[in-house]
């Protein structure tokens, strides 16, 4: 019975070692294809890279300030009218000669006709004053002979005399009434030219003060116009602390966001005294020659100053999910990702640095990034590291570096 118990038994146990004989087959194969993943090297990638150092850039205070006009004129009415009717709006361009408010003429139209149709009345007068004119003279020459041939008497020649002495007066008086309304036509047309506004520059709307049907008297302001050829200033009150470091001529820094603008400009003028309120004196800063318009907002920015700071390059910088971050390429060329954090941003001009009001690199757009912008490094960065500054877009952390 043994026996038998020990043949049914063997089979079973030939077939459980095939199995495990298999098993252990196909997890030796797995092992060995995990082993070659994680043997697998990365090939190096070719980048520019640049050592980081700190460099002297300003102490700056930022006052605010707007762009004006250097020619603003205001034009006013020259007669008491209704305004008929104003051809601009505020911020329109004009250009000179351009008519802009165009007054109620429609009285001196009236007057002007009626003083037309006087004037003709007095041509037609005096056309029949003349004919008697005429007569009267032939008249005193037939008496003047007459009296002359003794057929004639002195009192017949008296009366021919003031008879053409009296024709000769009322021509006299039709003259002068005659030139009289032609006096007073070219009067009328002269006011007519008042009641047409036009523009003696070239420019811009700045402020328009009137509306159709408004009634002006004279000198009443009606459109206020900044030239656009004679240049515009940037305007900043500062503290009057400040004055004694600044003079005529002087380069300071200026943005103006709203035109992409930021410059160094020269102080053309410095107003005399000091705000009583505030204790501030006002600086005008000369930006003829680039596209601005009056009232637009900037920001002067006096250097006071000097500091060590580490500077980048913005393109240097990458934004991931609002986290700045460079990397960082280590002695054996291995690249790290390094959180950053940023402050100014600069740009070299005249060999000076002058700072940047702008928030396209924090908006992601492309064109600062493609300019030489500098960024003042607050955090995560130490002079003498290695940075990379090319081909970010194929850096990873742990990758070499050619």
């Amino acid at each position: 019975m043994d026996k038998l118990c020990f043949l049914t038994i063997r089979p079973f146990q030939r077939i459980t070692a095939l199995v495990l004989i298999l098993l252990l087959f196909l997890l030796s194969g797995c092992s060995q294809e995990n082993s070659v993943k994680t043997v697998r090297v990365q090939k190096a990638v070719k980048a520019g890279t640049i050592r980081v150092e700190a460099k002297a850039v300003p102490v700056i205070r930022t006052f605010p300030g707007e762009v004006r006009a250097k020619v603003s004129i205001t034009l006013a009415s020259r007669m008491a009218a209704n305004v008929q009717d104003v051809t601009v709006e505020m911020g329109d361009q004009v250009k000179p000669g351009m008519l802009l408010v165009q007054m109620d003429d429609r009285e001196l139209q009236a007057r002007i006709d009626s003083l037309i149709s006087s004037r003709a009345a007095l041509s037609r007068r005096m056309d029949t004053i003349r004919a008697r004119l005429e007569y009267a003279k032939l008249t005193f020459e037939r008496f003047h002979r007459l009296y002359a041939e003794e057929a004639a008497t002195r009192d017949e020649l008296d009366r021919a005399r003031t008879q053409l002495q009296a024709k000769e007066a009322e021509i006299q008086a039709a003259r002068a009434d005659l030139k009289a309304i032609d006096a007073q036509i070219r009067e009328i047309r002269h006011q007519l030219n008042y009641t047409m506004i036009k523009s003696p520059i070239a420019g811009w709307v700045s402020y328009r003060m009137v509306d159709p049907g408004t009634f002006v008297n004279p000198g009443q302001p009606v459109i206020s116009i900044d030239g656009r050829d004679h240049g515009f200033w940037f305007v900043a009150d500062v503290d009057e602390t400040l004055l004694s470091h600044l003079k005529k001529g002087d380069k300071v820094a200026v943005s103006i966001p709203a035109a992409g603008l930021d410059i160094m400009a020269p102080i053309a003028h410095i107003r005399p005294g000091s705000s009583k309120g505030t204790h501030t004196v006002t600086l005008y800063m000369d930006i003829s020659g680039f596209h601005v318009k009056t009232g637009l907002f900037g920001r002067l920015s006096l250097t006071l100053d000097t500091d060590s700071t580490v500077l980048l390059p913005v393109s240097a910088i990458l934004d991931r999910g609002g986290i700045k971050g460079v990397f960082v390429v280590d002695k054996s060329n291995l690249v790290h990702w390094r959180v950053i954090r940023t402050g100014k941003m600069w740009k070299e001009e005249d060999g000076l640095l002058v700072p940047i009001f702008s928030e396209d690199f924090d908006n992601g757009k492309p064109e600062l990034q493609q300019q030489q912008i500098l960024v003042s490094i607050t955090s995560g960065l130490h002079p003498g590291e290695r940075v990379a500054v090319s081909n970010l877009a194929q850096l990873r952390e742990g990758v070499t570096i050619e």
